[in-house]
């Protein structure tokens, strides 16, 4: 019976950990956003991705990005406040579950942690400074179900490191449209260069 909790245990940890930082997953936060919502309850979802990761992974190595990744999780872990669920997505991406506050608020929540986050990362002699963009979506204002709230964070995310790195943007329905037409343009200019070659 205890080898078999055990498995239990462990297979409990692979669905809804990460394995590389320890934080909780995208399937733990799923299922903590449907205990959160509710006829009166307001929470945000903040979508953070790490600038450039795909830069420090060529330059360094892996190890290296797999350090910085573990150093980006700590110190979000470590500074969350009670109301808040912080989670690893894959790659350079995290999310954060912030439940009960108003626009106001949440807004300078966000501005403290990405502040927070723009932390050096030794690597021997050289220091790698770092950044994240981030993108907020509210429920039950955005969306009411968490893939529609994810995405909508989400494409906030990206329109924010097109208009600048660094910094994070509250969702807006436009942004959904200009999405599709980013989108669009770069699929136009990849068939273009494909005709060209």
């Amino acid at each position: 019976m205890t080898q078999f909790f055990e498995m239990e245990e462990k297979l409990k940890k692979l669905a809804y950990y990460d394995p590389l930082t320890d934080l909780p997953n995208k399937n733990y936060l799923e299922i903590k956003s449907k205990e959160f919502s509710g006829e009166n309850a307001e929470f945000s979802l903040v979508v953070l991705d790490i600038d450039d990761f795909k830069t420090l992974n060529d330059m360094y190595g892996h190890i290296i990005g797999d350090r910085y990744i573990k150093n980006i999780a700590s110190h979000l872990n470590h500074q969350k406040a009670k109301n808040e669920i912080v989670a690893r997505i894959g790659g350079g991406q995290f999310a954060i579950l912030i439940q009960g506050e108003n626009n106001a608020e949440m807004g300078t929540r966000v501005r403290e942690i990405m502040e927070s986050l723009r932390q050096p990362l030794e690597i021997g002699e050289q220091t790698y400074f770092g950044s994240c963009s981030g993108g907020m979506a509210c429920y039950p204002y955005h969306a009411r179900e968490y893939a529609l709230l994810f995405q909508a964070a989400e494409i906030a995310m990206y329109l924010q490191k097109e208009k600048g790195k660094g910094n994070y943007s509250i969702f807006e329905p436009i942004m959904f449209e200009n999405s599709l037409r980013i989108m669009e343009m770069r699929n136009e200019l990849r068939m273009a260069i494909d005709q060209s070659e």
